[in-house]
């Protein structure tokens, strides 16, 4: 009899935290869209939220168009001296502006050997003129 009531204990004192696990991943965002807007000629960033201690990196898994804009690699920003081992580090994502349009682009935060993604950024890029002067 005291085995089933310690496993009613277990599964009771268990469970919560089950529960707030599985709420607190279904409310985290796996797929989101940025806009950006560029002239012609410059380059601006967007920065993305990961951890590369986990192996995890953020890769573009469709490429806006090349004759639009130019995306570059996701570079993993440096971690900030004193920072623990393993803290979250930034990566950012540099785009420039090659003629006017608009494209759209799909990055992916991806496990390490293989392509499947745990969250995705969709890029949209309107590039416009240089104001004159610049």
């Amino acid at each position: 009899m005291k085995r089933c009531t310690l496993a009613a204990l277990t599964v009771s004192a268990v469970a919560p935290f089950a529960f707030a696990s599985v709420a607190t991943l279904a409310a985290a965002p796996s797929t989101s869209t940025r806009t950006v807007n560029v002239a012609v000629g410059k380059t601006t960033s967007i920065v993305l939220a990961g951890n590369p201690s986990t192996g995890y990196s953020w890769k573009w898994t469709k490429a806006p168009a090349s004759r639009i804009a130019k995306g570059g690699a996701p570079k993993v920003v440096p971690a900030k001296p004193g920072a623990p081992i393993g803290a979250p580090q930034n990566t950012t994502v540099r785009i420039t502006g090659v003629a006017t349009g608009t494209t759209r682009g799909v990055l992916s935060y991806v496990a390490p050997g293989t392509q499947k993604a745990s969250k995705t950024v969709t890029v949209r890029i309107t590039v416009r003129h240089a104001p004159t002067g610049a």
